[in-house]
């Protein structure tokens, strides 16, 4: 090669490597998502959560994903259960193994590219890797539940709702004069790549400095969520997705008091410090149980230090006895009916026979003639009123006639006698002058 004369190859490779501004960083990333070829969906719905990082010492978000994952397996088999992960992930065999015993699909992305600009060693991906949750765009909607979550009941009937919905945020926001905080790890979505690209242009200001604005939005992905979001979306009852830290001035108490005896919450989030391994409570003692009874079942790895027969056996009489009287009277998808589905047929309720659609038929049929008889009631009463309406304008015109009558009657008779007597004192007085 000739020393100052540069190679087709090198060429090539000095194009490839092109510089990320703020103008095609959000074409990059979408170059990237359409690299990764996902799995094809098994429902409409989708309950998704984020795998980015792990603790290597005990592997604890792995854990709760297994507990979060087998959960939502529990309470409705049939909507899928779908796990975006780091693409590291996918070179580890055994952590994939284990996710796919408690999820149905697992996915795989990449971090979020940023602008050349910003320093590559500050910038922290996981943080803003739930974003990828938006391009889901296989779905119609999709439950974002925060891997440190778990569920005491089914989550299913929440896919009612319209989108975008949220759970408040009170452990660390509390009630704020700006309104209520969105909570990035409870949301109801509907995938879309208008808001993925609109979550990572305000997310700029946020890259290298995470707790901006913390005090109004809340900080890492709270922040863009909350500003994009904040003004269209509606806010899930505060059952839903409790912190497990508590807050007393809601329904739901603070599980760490002696007094706290009930449990009224639907999810707990273990959020900050209140980790099952960093902080004990009873909502952490519950979790406690479900990973060691769903660890068995699976046959994975994981040890439980806490084996508390009777907490056990309570727990399960509260989870899975309440799931399966969920899945006999709930079935969110609206597919046709599988006569060959796995789960069974006891566990849904049957297709709609020609008896129940005859007798919808009757139903409607019975409706229909009411509301005609109600219609000709409503008419004729109409006219009935408009008939007396009418009437008593002829009694008035009648009366008033009547009335006329009668007082030019008396009028002229008053006159007739007061002219009579004019007419006799004329006469009385003629009289009286001849004879005087």
């Amino acid at each position: 090669m000739i020393l100052g004369v540069k190679s087709k190859d090198e060429e090539e490779d000095e194009d490839f490597i092109e510089n990320i501004t703020r103008d095609n960083f959000l074409e990059k990333n979408m170059q990237l998502i359409s690299e990764f070829v996902d799995n094809p969906p098994k429902s409409t719905y989708a309950f998704v959560t984020i795998y980015s990082n792990d603790i290597p010492r005990h592997f604890g978000y792995l854990q709760m994903l297994v507990v979060l994952g087998y959960s939502l397996k529990v309470f409705n088999p049939t909507i899928d259960r779908v796990v975006i992960c780091h693409e590291a992930f996918r070179r580890d065999a055994a952590v994939v193994k284990i996710l796919n015993k408690a999820w149905t699909h697992v996915l795989y992305r990449s971090p979020i590219i940023w602008p050349d600009e910003f320093d590559r060693d500050q910038v922290i991906n996981k943080k803003w890797f739930k974003f990828h949750a938006w391009t889901l765009l296989q779905y119609k909607k999709v439950m974002l539940i925060g891997a440190d979550t778990m569920l005491l009941t089914d989550p299913s009937p929440l896919f009612r709702w319209q989108t975008p919905s949220s759970s408040y945020y009170f452990s660390d926001f509390k009630l704020k004069d700006e309104g209520p905080m969105i909570n990035p790890d409870f949301m109801l979505i509907e995938p879309n790549l208008d808001d993925f690209c609109q979550l990572l242009e305000q997310t700029l200001p946020y890259v290298l400095n995470p707790t901006k604005d913390q005090q109004i939005y809340g900080r890492d992905e709270s922040a863009p969520i909350n500003i994009v979001f904040r003004s269209r979306i509606s806010l899930f009852p505060i059952t839903y997705n409790h912190e497990n830290g508590g807050y007393k001035h809601t329904i739901c108490g603070n599980p760490l008091t002696d007094k706290f005896h009930e449990l009224r919450c639907a999810f707990i989030h273990f959020t900050g410090e209140g980790k099952p391994w960093k902080r004990w409570s009873l909502y952490a003692a519950i979790w406690t149980c479900f990973a060691r009874i769903f660890n068995e079942r699976l046959d994975l790895p994981f040890k439980n230090k806490e084996k508390n027969e009777k907490v056990s056996e309570s727990v399960y009489k509260l989870f899975f006895l309440q799931a399966d009287q969920t899945k006999k009277y709930f079935q969110v998808e609206e597919d046709e009916y599988d006569e060959d589905n796995e789960i069974g047929d006891d566990y849904y309720p049957e297709p709609i026979r020609s008896g129940a659609r005859r007798n919808f038929t009757m139903l409607f049929l019975l409706l229909f003639a009411s509301l005609l008889i109600a219609k000709k009631i409503i008419y004729m009463q109409h006219h009935f009123a408009e008939l007396l309406m009418r009437l008593k304008d002829n009694v008035n015109q009648f009366m008033r006639i009547e009335f006329n009558q009668y007082y030019n009657q008396e009028l002229t008779e008053n006159k007739e006698q007061k002219y009579a007597e004019k007419k006799r004192k004329a006469r009385k007085r003629k009289i009286y002058y001849e004879n005087a």
